[in-house]
């Protein structure tokens, strides 16, 4: 997708949960295709380096912020109260 970001074949991204700038090896070339995009939407939980290049920032929410249960690969029932 940078790939075709930087040769003007994708128009806009939209980007959930991950700091593409700070955990991609080559974040040049990250920042290089994200600054070539015409939009950029980021939906994330803390506003981070990848956030700050985006032309919208979406709100997000963490798993814990919510009342539930997880269910592990034992089939053990986990409760998760905020």
């Amino acid at each position: 997708m940078y790939d075709a970001a930087i040769g003007g074949k994708l128009k806009a991204m939209w980007l959930m949960g991950e700091d593409n700038v700070q955990t991609d090896p080559n974040t040049t070339h990250v920042k290089n295709a994200l600054s070539k995009l015409d939009l950029l939407i980021v939906q994330e939980i803390f506003m981070t380096e990848t956030a700050k290049m985006a032309d919208v920032v979406l709100p997000a929410s963490s798993f814990l912020e919510k009342s539930g249960t997880f269910t592990n690969g034992e089939r053990r029932i986990q409760s998760a109260k905020p």
